[in-house]
């Protein structure tokens, strides 16, 4: 037996033993062949010397070929600076194990990696030289974004950039009323490191700035007018030309945007109108009863409105109104006069004038029933009936009787009179007595009795 046993694995070029004449249990002999090849696979036997107890025996050696690692991306590598590397694997393609040094690929400049496989396999270490190449960005005049507003300019794409790359651009032709993405694509293999380049253009719609007070404006000559700010609703600044509204004069503003904003001019309307004006009648004084006429407001401007209260309705008339008043009949049925005060409001395009006033005072009427005590039915136009007056009687009873006590006539209202005849005959002269009863529109009764004197 020997130290080595009968069987051997190496690798190409690895360690062999020596073969030794004697065998480590006391057997001299010799060996063929004599010494163990390194780099070829073999069978060795050891033959002990002639007149020993002892048989022959072999010695097997397996020599493995080194492998050298292979990986997808071979011994060399050309990148472009800046772009993705590489993984290298800790397994070549044909199954050999290791580690790498330095472990990562760095993708900004020239660098060898090397692989060593792991102890125990038959396996060489091998490299890898990796190359960076510069990355070329083409460049144009006009940078790589732009913000227009709709309708601004907007350059060409040339197929040229202004570091000589040659190319072509997706979409062609900018456009300046939609925003977009434009790229250019090098003509260039990858191997030239060439980037493809990117333009993005904004296209912000054109804004028309907007105000509290809208577009038009009325104002009342002499009112406060509003401040012409110089920044709008929606956020565009600029200046107003005049920059003070007038509360005296009509006219047109205009609000530049100013520069740098996607926005366009506004105006302005503003509409002065006159303060309206009103004439009214004088204080007017009537009757219980007596017609008031009706009462046409006249003013300016043409058209004014005249909004009308009154401070007493029970004159006879509403509260309020608009425009003329029609006649109406006054009352005042107490016992003192009254008056009402008419205000008149002249209104035309919203604006209001001074108001103006005027007094109705309604005087009340005699509340009494009255009978002549002579009349003359002579048929001289006067005096030739007799009457009974009063304001408010609302039913009359009027008996007359004569010196005999006869009656004689009798009157029902006051708008018929007796004319001194009874059945048609004319009476003498001389004194004849009544006796009234009267029903007054307040509801008091009158009773009265008295004598008339007849005269021709």
């Amino acid at each position: 037996t020997f130290a080595f046993g009968t069987s051997l694995t190496i690798c190409s070029g690895g360690s062999v033993p020596a073969l030794p004449t004697t065998s480590s249990n006391g057997i001299t002999g010799t060996w063929s062949p004599s010494v163990v090849d390194n780099t070829t696979s073999g069978t060795y036997t050891f033959t002990p010397t002639a007149g020993l107890c002892a048989t022959n025996t072999t010695f097997s050696v397996t020599v493995n070929p080194n492998i050298t690692p292979t990986f997808s991306f071979g011994t060399s590598i050309t990148i472009c600076s800046g772009t993705a590397a590489p993984v290298l694997p800790n397994q070549s393609t044909n199954g050999v194990n290791g580690t790498w040094s330095p472990a990562t690929i760095n993708n900004q400049a020239n660098g060898s990696y090397t692989f060593t496989p792991n102890a125990g396999q038959c396996a060489v270490s091998t490299s890898l030289t990796v190359t960076v190449t510069p990355t070329v960005t083409p460049a144009f005049s006009f940078g790589t974004s732009l913000t227009i507003c709709t309708g601004g300019t907007v350059p060409s794409l040339p197929t040229t950039s202004s570091n000589g790359v040659d190319g072509v651009w997706n979409p062609a032709t900018v456009s300046n009323t939609a925003s977009g993405i434009y790229t250019f694509t090098p003509n260039a293999t990858p191997q030239q490191c060439i980037l493809p380049v990117t333009f993005t253009v904004t296209v912000n719609p054109i804004v028309t700035p907007t105000f509290s007070f809208g577009t038009t404006l009325a104002l009342c000559s002499g009112s406060v007018a509003p401040a012409l700010p110089a920044t709008s609703t929606n956020g565009i600044t600029g200046g107003w030309s005049p920059s003070a509204i007038s509360n005296t004069t009509s006219g047109t503003y205009t609000f530049t945007p100013s520069p740098g904003q996607c926005a366009t001019g506004t105006t302005l309307t503003v509409t002065v109108n006159p303060i309206p004006t009103v004439v009214v009648r004088g204080d007017t004084s009537l009757y219980d009863g007596n017609l008031m006429p009706s009462i046409n407001f006249t003013g300016t401007p043409p058209g004014a409105v005249f909004n009308w209260t009154n401070s007493n309705a029970t004159i006879g008339l509403g509260a309020t109104g608009t425009g003329s008043i029609s006649s109406f009949n006054v009352v005042n049925r107490g016992e003192s006069p009254v008056s009402g005060t008419v205000t008149v409001t002249p209104v035309a395009n919203g604006c209001s004038g001074s108001p103006k006033t005027f007094t109705i005072t309604v005087k009340p009427l005699n509340k009494e029933v009255f009978v002549p005590n002579v009349f003359s039915p002579n048929g001289d136009g006067k005096n030739d009936f007799l009457f009974v007056y009063g304001n408010y009687i609302q039913k009359l009873d009027m008996k007359i009787f004569n010196q005999w006590g006869e009656q004689i006539a009798a009157l029902t209202n006051t708008t018929t009179g007796w004319d001194g005849k009874y059945k048609g005959k004319p009476q003498p002269v001389g004194v004849y007595v009544y006796v009234l009863r009267a029903t007054l529109t307040d509801g008091r009764t009158v009773n009265l009795k008295g004598s008339i004197t007849l005269v021709r």
